[in-house]
Parts: structure tokens; sequence; C-alpha cells
């Protein structure tokens, strides 16, 4: 006869289910989570490929891209209006400092000046004559200055006139080329008419930027090599000025270079991509720049040791497009793990594939 259970009686019937059935397989489970946990996080060691560390040259470069500028270069106008009477050039011609380029009208102006400079016959004359009165007393101090003054205004009217048609003028600033003209004898023009771009091509400028955290590492005289698109042609210049500022949108430090081009076959405004050396180091130890883990100590890498997986904290210096300079925390001989970052864990079992 089957007895009715008590609510102790149940109690205790729950505690033998527990204690006989789920009891053993979570003591089993615990026990396999221990030995998976002391074999590393998993059962069958991860294949990864390994570097061995040893010194090699390791050449601190940047590349980037830049603008050629002419040596020199300004767009030729008049500082007058007026019709252009003649034009003393020819599109691509090379012209001296000082030439005569183009010669506005300048009738009324020239008529002016011989009028001022027969008036100055007149007023010498008269201030000539008031001198060698007043040097026999013959005259007051008073009507000689103001016959001197007349003099001297007619000298400045004079003088203004001639500034006045050197304005109608326009001379080659420089030794230079002339470029494409866009005005033709009898157009009427002004200051704001371009008549043609004006070069000095027998040195090229090449404009670029840098990383800010260059800056120290850049000086005026240093070497760089660039290529125009579409050329595997190099070209060297030199350095010659730095900017002392940051610029403080980009983050980056301006620089130009200068280079010699007497057959002037580098062209102005042309693209070009740049490669600048810093120092090189003869003996330094690399790794590919995927085995670095940024980390909030700084950075660490994976190293290979008696078959399982050992962090190491790193400094690192100079990098490249694809390595990395290790300064300190590894040595030379180290094996690090350049595969399989992402599933690294401490004291993980792992096997070398392949060593590079």
């Amino acid at each position: 006869m089957i007895k009715k259970l008590t609510g102790t009686g149940i109690v205790l019937l729950i505690v033998v289910l527990i204690a006989v059935f789920i009891l053993p397989k979570l003591l089993k489970e615990t026990e396999t989570e221990s030995k998976i946990e002391k074999s590393g996080g998993r059962g069958k060691p991860m294949e990864v490929r390994g570097l061995i560390l040893k010194p090699q040259l390791f050449k601190d470069k940047i590349n980037t891209t830049g603008t050629l500028q002419a040596y020199e270069e300004v767009e030729l106008r008049v500082e007058t209006s007026g019709k252009i009477t003649s034009i003393f050039f020819s599109e691509g011609d090379f012209i001296h400092e000082g030439k005569l380029l183009l010669k506005v009208n300048d009738a009324e102006l020239q008529a002016q000046l011989k009028k001022a400079e027969l008036r100055k016959q007149i007023i010498v004359d008269k201030e000539y004559r008031q001198r060698m009165l007043l040097s026999k007393n013959a005259t007051s101090q008073e009507i000689y200055d103001a016959a001197l003054n007349e003099l001297n205004g007619v000298d400045a009217d004079i003088e203004l006139l001639k500034a006045q048609i050197d304005k109608t003028e326009i001379r080659a600033p420089f030794d230079g080329i002339v470029g494409l003209r866009y005005v033709s004898v009898g157009a009427f023009i002004n200051s704001s008419t371009k008549i043609a771009l004006f070069q000095r091509l027998d040195q090229i400028k090449i404009d670029f930027s840098i990383p800010e955290r260059y800056y120290g590492s850049v000086k005026s005289g240093s070497s760089i090599t660039f290529s125009l698109q579409g050329s595997e042609k190099k070209y060297q210049a030199k350095i010659y000025a730095v900017q002392p500022k940051v610029d403080v949108e980009t983050r980056t430090l301006q620089l130009r270079g200068v280079i010699n081009n007497p057959r002037r076959e580098i062209p102005t405004g042309a693209f070009v991509k740049i490669e600048l050396e810093f120092n090189n180091s003869p003996n330094a130890l690399l790794v590919p720049s995927i085995a670095v883990i940024p980390d909030i100590t700084g950075h660490k890498i994976f190293l290979y040791k008696s078959g399982r997986v050992f962090p190491a904290t790193i400094d690192i210096g100079a990098r490249d497009e694809t390595n990395v300079q290790i300064l300190s925390g590894a040595k030379e001989g180290d094996t690090v793990i350049v595969s399989g970052i992402v599933n690294m864990r401490p004291n993980a079992p792992v096997t070398i594939s392949k060593t590079e």
C-alpha cells in the first residue's frame, strides 16, 4: 500500500534524484572544462606561422605625393589701362631680364612729358637769373626761393610722367620663358587683364608634406627621390625649406625641395610620387605590422616557446608599409607568431607550420 508523501518526504526525494542523476554530470563537465583550460582552451594545438627574429637592414622611409612648381612665376599684367600698340615676344620664347615685352598707348603721356620738359627749360633760365641777382644783392631771398621751388616742382612733374609711362610697358622681371599669349595688338586692357604666364624653369620647386612626427628628422639639404606620373624615371632633389609650423588641419609638415632643370624636361604643375629616406638601421629587428597588437600599456606580440604562446610587451620604432621595428621586448632568435593573432591566448598550445 502506497503511503501519501509529506512535504518533507518530497524534498528528500528531490535531493536523492539530484545526487543520483544530475550531480555526476556536473562533475564530469567541470573536470572536462578544467582539462581544456589547462591545455590552453583547445583540445588540438593550433597551427600558426612563425618568424624568427634576425638583424636586417631597415630603410626608414616614407612615400608621399607632391606638386612641381616653377622656381619663379608671375602672370604678366599692366598697371594702367589702355590699348596695346606693340607686342615684342612670341609664345614659348626664352627672354632675358629687362627686355620689353608689351607696350600700351602712351601718346598723351608723352605729350605731357614734352610740354613739361619745355617748361623746365624756361624755369631753369629763370632760376639762373634769380641766382645771379641774389649773388649781387639785386633781388631778395624770397624771390629766388620761389624760382627754385618752381624748378623743383616741374622736375617732380617730369618724374611723375615718366613713372606713368613706365606703367604702360611690361618688361621681363627675370630670365625666363613666356607662355601662351591671351591678348593681341589693338586690344584694350587694364590691370585685371592676364597677358601671359612668365616662368623661370632652370630650377623646379617640389612642394609636399609629411606627417608631423617627422619634424625632427628632416632638415635643409636632405635628399628626396621623385618620379612623374606614368614614368619610371627617378629624379634626385634636395630639400631647401621646411615650414616651421605644423598644419593644424592636416597635422602635416610642409616642405619644399628644388632640382636643377637645365634642359627644361620637367614640367611645372605636375603630380609626383616622392620617396624620402631617413636614417637607415643595418641591424634592425623587424616584424610584420599584423603581428603587433596595440595595448593599453603600449604594443605587444606573441612569442612561440616550447609549443606554447607567450605575450611580450615591446617598444616600437619606425615602420613602413608592411613592417615595424622592435626596439625592446624581444631579441634575436625569438620566434614571433605572425598568423592567427586574433585567436591567440596566453599559454595556448600551438604548432609552427611554417617558419619565415
